[in-house]
């Protein structure tokens, strides 16, 4: 498992003469982490995402073959017309995003832009959860003899 972190997204107008304003992009929850945009092909976990000063900062975790994947891409819906303004005409105009909601992050060696790039990636191993790790049953044993030694010394 490879940890990579990097830019979701940038203001820079991207390939479908696009940019999302700073902070423009909103989300409830951590979104799912696809590849290139296909349904149901997860590539792994978002653990992070944060608006910084050059964009929608993420990390995530994704499994081995895809510990080399080059960029970002984000998918998001606008809620009405008023969510962008055309901004310049002919063909250097472009959409300015002020409100979408996010439905999801992929990974792609080809994204629209080519500013959403993983800057970082390293190893990865998950912290394991209390829960997971295996009891032994003398562990168990002792632990309900403290309980009941504290009970009934009345703690």
């Amino acid at each position: 498992m490879y940890l990579l972190k990097g830019h979701a997204s940038t203001p820079d107008v991207d390939d479908e003469a696009c940019s999302f304003a700073h902070g423009s992009i909103v989300w409830r929850k951590l979104p799912p982490l696809l590849v290139s945009h296909r349904e149901g092909d997860v590539a792994g976990e978002v653990l992070k995402l944060q608006w910084v000063p050059q964009g929608l900062w993420i990390e995530c975790t994704v499994d081995d073959r895809h510990a080399n994947v080059k960029a970002f891409s984000v998918r998001c819906s606008l809620p009405d017309e008023g969510s962008f303004k055309i901004i310049g005409r002919g063909r250097d105009a472009y959409a300015l995003v002020k409100h979408a909601t996010l439905r999801e992050i992929s990974i792609t060696d080809n994204p629209a832009n080519p500013t959403a790039k993983v800057l970082t990636r390293e190893r990865y191993t998950p912290p394991v959860a209390r829960a997971e790790i295996p009891i032994t049953k003398s562990d168990r044993d002792a632990q309900f003899a403290y309980w009941l030694a504290e009970m009934r010394a009345g703690r």
